[in-house]
């Protein structure tokens, strides 16, 4: 039986999502976010291919441009879906944002990522076998360097922290997948995260794994497994940053959400909500206070 880790993944994070596209087919387009990182990936992909081959990055300018025509493609060719809020934004001023923001990734990809990388591996699939069952994994790992480090890309809205990276999942098998197949340990793990924002930045974290971390994460994917081959598909826990529609395309029609309920965006540090409307908050004013946020008048959101 062979079965990709990305599916193993989509089933750990969400069984209804897993179940949904895998077990009934039921595919959807993807969502910006998904659009963007997809684009981002792919251009970061053909810069370190073509790397491998001449030694040389791409020019800025041809990488930003084929992040920018890999976005249009995959719009044009799948499709994609907006959330409410989205909606009411615009389709053409959500996907121009979306579009700029792609710019300033590639730009600050091509500016200070890319060339101190001796790439090695460049999204090549790889397959191993799990000891003692006829299960094969199969995966493509973002990006290897000669010097034995594992890279995996990340397009987000904020740094990841030491601990989600030190236990990520996808990253565990990264390495014993290079550690099996290559018989030497990577030199180190590298989660570079690029944050998304008005002037974006990079933000690299970095980790290893033993032979401990190994063994937890075969017990967790035969359990996976296992689920799978009894059709056991739980809906992932409410809250959970993925069951929002902005990240999955099956929300608005899942079984296991309350659509009626509107999604709260909480307001960022040093702001009040008065009236409905946000506005600024000195930082030294901490009278009437609910965790770090101060609200004014009628009833507190759900969020709190």
């Amino acid at each position: 039986m062979r079965i990709s880790f990305s599916r193993i993944s989509s089933y750990l994070m969400c069984g209804e999502v897993y179940r949904r596209a895998y077990e009934c087919k039921d595919s959807c387009p993807p969502g910006i976010v998904l659009l963007r990182g997809r684009s981002f990936h792919q251009g970061a992909a053909k810069n370190f291919k073509q790397k491998k081959e001449t030694g040389k990055d791409m020019p800025k300018a041809q990488v930003v441009g084929f992040m920018d025509s890999v976005f249009e493609s995959i719009r044009r060719k799948e499709g994609f879906h907006l959330t409410k809020e989205e909606q009411s934004v615009g389709k053409t001023k959500t996907l121009d944002k979306a579009r700029y923001t792609i710019k300033g990734l590639g730009e600050i990809f091509a500016d200070e990522f890319a060339p101190p990388i001796h790439p090695e591996w460049v999204e090549e699939k790889k397959v191993i076998m799990i000891p003692g069952t006829d299960i094969e994994l199969s995966s493509k790992l973002d990006l290897t360097t000669t010097a034995r480090e594992i890279i995996d890309m990340k397009t987000t809205v904020r740094a990841w922290p030491q601990q989600k990276v030190d236990t990520d999942i996808q990253l565990t098998f990264y390495s014993l997948m290079y550690e099996a197949i290559t018989g030497k340990k990577p030199s180190r793990i590298q989660l570079a995260a690029f944050i998304v924002k008005t002037i974006p930045t990079i933000e690299p974290v970095y980790t290893s794994r033993t032979l401990q971390d190994y063994k937890v994460l075969e017990r967790v994917i035969n359990r996976a497994i296992d689920g799978i081959k009894k059709g056991v598909f739980l809906p992932c826990e409410r809250g959970h940053w993925k069951c929002n529609p902005k990240y999955c395309g099956y929300w608005y029609t899942c079984p296991y959400v309350n659509q009626a309920r509107p999604i709260i965006s909480i307001p960022k540090r040093k702001e009040v909500i008065k009236d409905g409307r946000v506005k600024r908050q000195a930082s030294h004013d901490n009278s009437n206070r609910v965790g770090r946020y101060r609200y004014e008048g009628g009833k507190l959101p759900d969020s709190f």
